[in-house]
């Protein structure tokens, strides 16, 4: 949807052509609205500031942790403080961003957040490993003798769950140096898909020719026009096979840095590390695979029925989206009534809230 909003524009100016509209000329109600975290950037600013000059504050806990219930409260609820601070700093960045990709001063700002994001998690990487060399039943008790430690009570077991992939202080560090290279291969791959490529032109059911994007080839799919879909899909994927060895490139070096992580880690796979973080096993991985593998007749039979009414010889991927209730299609949501649709059925959630 990202391009939808600020792909830039180098069509011919007609009216049988529809350009994908700059994000200026979109109307407020429609843009998210950042001051519902920051009021200015003025205000990020400062918040940043705040994180930049405590940094230096960790260093009073470093030793200490398992002196005294006191001790540990003070930098939990200190570290929690850094990164409740932070996780707004970075919310604020990354939309501000992704709302136009070609704007100078929010890709700089993003840049410096991601920063001070790895400067807090090497100046906070003694805290785990230091935690763990306490003894568990010590650590349990200090954890109950007050009851504000209780709240942490989760995280605690959850990092002694993970205890053999946790380093020693001077290992975590580096790999938190480390944390501001690794997301690169992804951070260009976002940055090059959603604001550098450009999407040909297609001509919609109506023959005109519409710049496409993401958000429009998506909406395409649904379309009732059978040449749409397939002029769409083949116009969508034309650039990423044009940049394949680019893009295959990168998606190297992203899965090259997911298994430093991993075997950094002590895990047996990048897969095992990724599940690891959500307390999920592997086997339970491979059993969902193999089920989904051992009952596919389901799927096979919805693709032979939606072949058979909308009377093709061959379904393609360009296929599976159209409905197969024509007369709903027609149907269009204008944005306010569609958000009302949306409230209204989730109100039975808020009262079980």
């Amino acid at each position: 949807m990202r391009n939808l909003i600020h792909q830039e524009m180098f069509c011919s100016e007609t009216d049988e052509m529809v350009s994908l509209p700059a994000r200026e000329d979109i109307e407020e109600i429609y843009k998210w609205n950042l001051a519902d975290i920051y009021n200015s950037a003025e205000d990020w600013e400062n918040d940043f500031n705040s994180v930049k000059d405590n940094l230096g504050n960790y260093k009073k806990f470093i030793g200490k942790l398992g002196q005294s219930a006191e001790q540990l409260l003070n930098c939990l609820k200190f570290d929690d403080e850094m990164g409740i601070k932070l996780e707004r700093l970075y919310l604020y960045t990354m939309l501000a961003k992704d709302s136009d990709l070609r704007v100078g001063k929010f890709q700089s700002m993003d840049e410096r957040i991601k920063s001070l994001y790895s400067q807090v998690s090497t100046v906070s990487s003694f805290i785990k490993p230091e935690l763990l060399k306490i003894p568990d039943q010590k650590l349990n008790e200090l954890i109950s003798s007050i009851e504000e430690l209780k709240l942490y009570k989760h995280s605690i077991e959850d990092l002694l769950r993970r205890k053999s992939h946790t380093l020693s202080k001077e290992e975590e560090e580096i790999l938190a140096l480390a944390g501001e290279l690794t997301p690169t291969s992804y951070n260009v791959f976002s940055m090059f898909t959603n604001a550098d490529m450009k999407f040909p032109l297609v001509k919609d059911e109506t023959g005109k020719e519409n710049q496409l994007s993401h958000g429009r080839f998506y909406a395409a799919m649904y379309s009732a026009d059978r040449d749409y879909r397939e002029r769409s899909f083949r116009s969508y994927f034309k650039p990423f096979v044009d940049y394949s060895n680019t893009l295959s490139v990168l998606f190297s070096a992203s899965l090259k840095s997911n298994i430093f992580e991993a075997k950094a880690r002590k895990y047996n796979s990048a897969r095992e590390a990724a599940l690891d973080r959500n307390n999920i096993p592997v086997s339970v991985y491979d059993n969902l695979v193999k089920t989904v593998n051992d009952n596919l007749s389901p799927m096979y039979r919805w693709a032979a029925l939606k072949k058979k009414i909308l009377n093709l010889k061959e379904l393609h991927p360009y296929d599976v989206y159209v409905t197969l209730f024509p007369a709903a299609f027609d149907r269009k949501y204008p944005y306010e009534e569609a958000k009302k649709i949306v409230f209204e059925a989730l109100k039975p959630l808020v009262k079980i809230i």
